[in-house]
């Protein structure tokens, strides 16, 4: 502390720390506040765009769905329940007859006559029994040589669908392809021709519906199209997803206005008729994952579903679970016989897809490799439990979590920079307290100086090492002998 004379100026009073340090808060850290605030708003604009979202950058937002989607896998209890009928491998080889000792090669596609029979034991449901909506994830447009008698049946199947009221709305997966590969010379998508296109395109309660997912640069399934412009004879028209008609069907077409899959189908038609019809083929709807089932689970369970379902007491609550999943071959063996219980049926969606090794149809996702089957599930009710998709939090929302992330991490480096000098400043005191410990004599009334003791001489008659030749030249110029040892102790 500085020692006042009579003479002079009064010092000015200190201030106290933390008034001083929040005066600095104000003056030196307003600039850091609002860069961070400017690049909050930054990444929340860049994210907004498909192509960043989809790249590294979007990585974080990417990981912290993810590990959403891990944390309530299979707790999600609301919405409607999913019956699952999987073509399972037994099921894929039940028209093989092979010879002793000879495995002959599998059908390259699910039995025509299996995927009838299934189709038929659902069509023969009461109506106070049905579905609430059917999945067909088969790819109908692959050849069966062979299945002749098969693809009648499914025919005749398909036909009294169309032709029966209470029949639940049945939606048929399809793929397009460009149609250069399908020997067409314009290159724009195209659905294959079927035995089953006269049907389907008119019946009143059948629709064709795409399947196409999208999968980020870790080859991850994220998000689903919406729609894809295929070539009809009418022209382009959107092929609407069957997740998106599937969940229409579902919510018994009240789709909220303020929902992402609305702002999709009003969009669709527009776009398919512009000059652009691929505009939107490079994104699309985010997938809310919930539901699992891995490659070999088969004998996954799932909880019950919600108590509050509407479907629970007309249904007399026989099967309550969330997900069931069934043999195809069982229940196509099942479907002919008398007195067959349907109340597995009643009010679910009901999917008929493969988890068999011959299709392959698996893909990665957030919670593990799951059929596409199971991922048409997670869509359509994801799409349920969250009201048309997936929203984005509010301006205002999103603005007030900036600014309070902002003001923590101004906050979080003005804290650490006070620590950082309140530090710097406690070992600068310690050093000059070492310094002076041992500059003093220390020593008692009555007693020699410590440099007397033992038979040493004084600091200033010690010779000084010969290296120390500019300290001795400072001394004598000075002719202080004390500052002179203490100036060689310091150096």
């Amino acid at each position: 502390l500085p020692i006042l004379s009579e003479g002079s100026e009064e010092q000015p009073r200190r201030r106290h720390g933390w008034a001083v340090w929040l005066r600095t808060l104000r003056r030196a850290h307003l600039f850091r506040f609002v860069v961070a605030f400017l690049a909050g708003v930054l990444v929340v604009l860049a994210m907004r765009i498909p192509q960043v979202q989809a790249s590294f950058l979007g990585e974080p937002d990417r990981q912290m769905l993810e590990m959403a989607f891990k944390i309530r896998s299979d707790l999600v209890r609301k919405a409607t329940p999913v019956l699952f009928l999987d073509i399972d491998d037994e099921t894929v080889g039940l028209q093989r007859t092979a010879a002793p000792g000879i495995a002959q090669a599998p059908p390259a596609t699910a039995p025509r006559g299996v995927v009838a029979r299934l189709l038929d034991y659902i069509l023969a449901a009461p109506p106070e029994r049905q579905a609430k909506v059917v999945i067909l994830d088969v790819d109908l447009a692959t050849p069966t040589p062979g299945d002749e008698a098969g693809v009648a049946a499914l025919q005749e199947v398909l036909a009294r669908w169309a032709r029966t009221p209470s029949a639940p709305t049945l939606v048929v997966a399809r793929q397009a392809f460009p149609g250069n590969s399908l020997g067409v010379a314009d290159n724009e998508l195209m659905l294959p021709a079927t035995p089953y296109d006269a049907t389907v395109e008119t019946a009143p309660n059948m629709f064709w519906g795409g399947v196409k997912v999208l999968v980020d640069q870790n080859n991850i399934v994220r998000e689903f199209q919406p729609y894809e412009c295929v070539r009809t004879k009418r022209g382009l028209e959107p092929l609407y997803s069957a997740v998106v008609l599937a969940y229409g069907v579902t919510v018994d077409g009240r789709i909220p206005a303020n929902g992402p899959i609305k702002q999709w189908l009003e969009r669709a038609a527009t776009v398919c008729k512009s000059a652009d019809p691929a505009q939107d083929t490079g994104h699309g709807e985010l997938l809310n994952y919930h539901l699992s089932l891995g490659r070999g689970q088969n004998d996954r369970t799932w909880p019950d579903v919600d108590p509050a379902w509407p479907g629970l007491k007309p249904c007399g609550g026989v099967d309550p679970a969330l997900v069931r999943r069934l043999s195809a071959k069982d229940v196509a063996a099942a479907a002919g016989e008398a007195g067959v219980s349907h109340d597995v049926l009643c009010r679910r969606i009901v999917l008929i897809g493969g988890t068999n090794t011959v299709a392959g149809d698996f893909q990665q996702t957030p919670l593990n490799e799951m059929a596409g089957a199971m991922i048409i599930a997670n869509g359509v009710r994801g799409l349920e439990l969250s009201g048309g998709g997936l929203k984005r939090a509010p301006w205002w929302v999103q603005l007030t979590a900036l600014l309070v992330v902002s003001g923590l991490i101004t906050a979080g480096f003005s804290l650490s920079n006070r620590i950082r000098e309140h530090y710097t400043h406690l070992k600068s005191l310690r050093r000059g307290r070492s310094w002076r410990l041992r500059s003093s004599p220390r020593s008692s009334p009555g007693q020699r100086p410590r440099s007397q003791r033992r038979g040493r001489s004084s600091p200033s008659a010690r010779p000084l090492p010969a290296w120390s030749s500019s300290s001795t030249r400072w001394a004598s110029s000075t002719g202080s002998p004390t500052t002179c040892c203490r100036r060689w102790v310091m150096r």
